[in-house]
């Protein structure tokens, strides 16, 4: 393996540690709160609040969908090549 080959890849690693450690330190800085939140909010709990509880677990819900919406499209490609279609039966 040449030496520029070694630098892409030593390059490639370290913007991927980057990107990860970001992402994580992202969903830790806005997940966390939000999880307090929700748990300080919910019935029975210090901070007993019903519509602001419900109003944050409907964001977060819709935000938790996300990634399984794209899987189902990125899916269909694949689905329609195996089935032949890609929602149903023909």
């Amino acid at each position: 393996m040449s030496e520029s080959m070694m630098w892409l890849i030593l390059r490639g690693t370290g913007e991927t540690i980057v990107m990860t450690v970001l992402s994580g330190l992202f969903g830790f800085v806005i997940g966390l709160p939000t999880g307090v939140l929700l748990f300080m909010t919910r019935k029975g709990q210090i901070l007993e609040n019903r519509l602001l509880n419900n109003n944050v677990s409907v964001v977060v819900n819709i935000f938790r969908s996300i990634p399984f919406i794209i899987l189902i499209v990125w899916m269909i490609p694949f689905t329609r090549a195996l089935v032949g279609t890609s929602i149903g039966v023909q």
